[in-house]
């Protein structure tokens, strides 16, 4: 058990500091995944639109393809034209493992045409890593920096108590006492310097 009040001070400071700093890192990491889900949902749902455009407008149309992102239109019933790990995936958005990496998949039936979307979001999978990595290491830094804080903190609320208890601990009581009253001293402490000197 922390006997000394300095330190239940600091202890109990930190304990609230970190605590609060760890909320917001979770709140944080939570609301960066919600928005990754959000985006992806987003990303895919346009590139469909824009695919189904293309299509309504030419039933022969061609999609291009991107670096990031594979476009396929087939025949409804012809899902073996497409790659085998996209051809079982119903309507509607999917996620993938394709080589040790994630895909996103948009698949939407359209008009007696399978309209097919793959969306690589790796590099933005990375830089949110590397975001997240710098923020855990801040979140880290702040919390050991609360502990030092705490401490000095807790020293200069207690100051002046700590005070008050070493002039009582170092009275000589045999001989005629000085007032305990402090000029600048908090009320609170004041208070209890005149009581400690009235019951001497």
């Amino acid at each position: 058990m922390i006997r000394s009040l300095r330190m239940r001070l600091a202890v109990g400071i930190t304990v609230v500091c970190v605590s609060i700093l760890g909320l917001l890192g979770a709140a944080i990491f939570h609301g960066a995944f919600e928005l990754e889900k959000e985006l992806v949902f987003a990303l895919l749902t346009e590139e469909l639109d824009v695919l189904e455009q293309h299509y309504r407008a030419h039933e022969d149309y061609r999609p291009t393809q991107g670096p990031s992102v594979e476009r396929y239109i087939t025949p409804t019933g012809a899902e073996h034209m497409l790659p085998a790990h996209l051809r079982d995936l119903a309507p509607g958005q999917h996620e993938i493992d394709r080589i040790g990496e994630e895909r996103h998949v948009g698949v939407r039936l359209v008009d007696g045409a399978r309209l097919t979307v793959v969306y690589d979001i790796s590099a933005y999978e990375h830089r949110e890593e590397h975001y997240m990595q710098h923020l855990g290491i801040l979140l880290f830094l702040a919390a050991a920096s609360t502990v030092l804080l705490s401490y000095l903190l807790s020293g200069f609320i207690n100051r002046q108590l700590s005070d008050l208890a070493r002039q009582v601990k170092e009275m000589p009581w045999d001989q005629p006492q000085a007032p305990l009253a402090r000029h600048g001293q908090d009320e609170e402490i004041a208070v209890l310097a005149k009581i400690g000197r009235a019951h001497v």
